[in-house]
């Protein structure tokens, strides 16, 4: 497993930055096939941070098991992160809904006074075949167009929000 996180000021010359220590991050571990899409959700997720938190932001990458997880932590958990519809004359609020067409998946942890936006990538081989996943932990958020939301839950003070898909 590997592991990196750092901190960064709530400004726009850290996104940036967000992305450079994320292909980096993912360098080290031996990744860098997946560089390109970790950094196209590092940088959505920063700009969220900066644009709607306006407070300093964590990114967190952790590499094990065939899933890259990226997770960006801001200080304000009451600006919720949702996936907003727009029309086409709308110039932002597209983020999400890259994140969650590039993310296997996605979601929305609060604890205290910080929210975490998360997603996890299935990692890509040497020979571009996804590597085989580690088994799903429960409180996995996938969130699709096909999914429902789920009653947020409490474990130990850690908001978690979730999605299912529904029974056929």
């Amino acid at each position: 497993m590997h592991h990196a996180e750092i901190t960064f000021e709530g400004l726009p010359s850290s996104v940036p930055a967000a992305r450079h220590f994320v292909q980096a991050a993912l360098a080290a571990a031996d990744a860098s096939g997946d560089s390109w899409t970790a950094v196209q959700i590092v940088s959505e997720l920063a700009t969220n941070a900066v644009v709607h938190a306006a407070t300093k932001f964590s990114v967190e990458v952790t590499v094990d098991a065939g899933l890259i997880r990226i997770g960006v932590t801001d200080a304000r958990p009451a600006v919720t992160a949702t996936k907003r519809r727009f029309s086409d004359d709308t110039t932002t609020g597209r983020g999400l809904r890259l994140v969650d067409s590039l993310a296997e998946s996605w979601g929305v942890d609060t604890a205290g006074d910080t929210k975490t936006v998360w997603c996890e990538i299935v990692q890509v081989s040497a020979d571009d075949e996804p590597e085989p996943t580690r088994a799903r932990h429960t409180t996995t958020v996938q969130s699709r167009d096909d999914m429902v939301p789920a009653p947020a839950t409490s474990i130990d003070g850690v908001t978690q929000v979730r999605a299912h898909r529904p029974a056929a």
